[in-house]
């Protein structure tokens, strides 16, 4: 899963792309759960599902009520199934 932050935006763009040989490598991926916490203790942890298909964009101030993308943590003590690559 790869997320992505547009500075102009303040929004998170998160998307995937299985991994090379991956039996899901042939076109379509997976419904994959990610949970996003606000470290400023603002906005209580979440769940949220990345598509199949396309991007999930999610606004910073409606993930913490601030403007600050360092506040926010992906899947924090939470075992998931899949690696993260962040850009910011």
């Amino acid at each position: 899963m790869f997320i992505s932050y547009d500075h102009a935006h303040r929004q998170f763009h998160l998307s995937q792309a299985p991994k090379v040989n991956s039996p899901s490598n042939s076109g379509g991926g997976w419904l994959i759960p990610i949970w996003i916490e606000c470290l400023e203790g603002s906005v209580e942890e979440k769940l949220h599902w990345m598509p199949q298909k396309g991007l999930l964009s999610l606004n910073l101030t409606e993930l913490t009520l601030t403007d600050d993308h360092r506040k926010i943590a992906f899947n924090r003590n939470r075992a998931v199934y899949y690696e993260l690559s962040i850009q910011f």
